[in-house]
């Protein structure tokens, strides 16, 4: 369980109003690629996609998304997960960064504990994105694992959160 609390602190020092461009990306990326994989994979492999997405730079990958294809695929050999991750600096690019950035940071719930939560607004539009196959592999749990991500007290309900839970 180390693993899962280091993720865990980590979401638990974000705030969504600090959250960038290249974070958002960033976390997008993880949920995609940790989708039906073991964490442990993916985090021996993510310094090396870091680098191969040009550190999710959204105009750097449209500018140079074959190239990176082609590498991405030697370090996680997922088409899928590749051209879900490439797709994605696409609709950033189209969605402009300041209306992504606004649904974060708007409408949320400071709870008295200080966490925040999300509007509705952010969870309709990320499931809006999914359904229309603009940010795929993002269906309820990984949704809830992007927004925890993003420095929301939300919780990905996964078999490890149920696991522990257990406990």
């Amino acid at each position: 369980w180390p693993e899962i609390m280091v993720d865990v602190e980590r979401a638990r020092n974000l705030k969504p109003e600090s959250i960038t461009c290249r974070h958002f990306y960033r976390e997008y990326a993880w949920a995609v690629f940790n989708s039906g994989m073991k964490m442990s994979t993916i985090r021996k492999r993510w310094d090396d996609l870091q680098q191969t997405f040009m550190n999710f730079d959204f105009k750097a990958i449209i500018d140079n998304s074959d190239d990176i294809r082609i590498r991405a695929l030697k370090l996680l050999n997922n088409p899928r997960k590749i051209d879900a991750v490439l797709g994605a600096a696409r609709f950033i690019s189209e969605q402009g960064w300041e209306y992504i950035s606004s649904l974060i940071i708007s409408d949320n719930v400071i709870l008295s504990n200080g966490d925040y939560l999300p509007s509705q607004k952010l969870i309709d539009y990320l499931k809006g994105a999914y359904n229309n196959k603009n940010l795929r592999f993002l269906g309820n749990t990984n949704r809830n694992f992007l927004i925890k991500n993003l420095g929301f007290g939300f919780a990905k309900p996964d078999r490890n959160m149920q696991a522990l839970a257990l406990e």
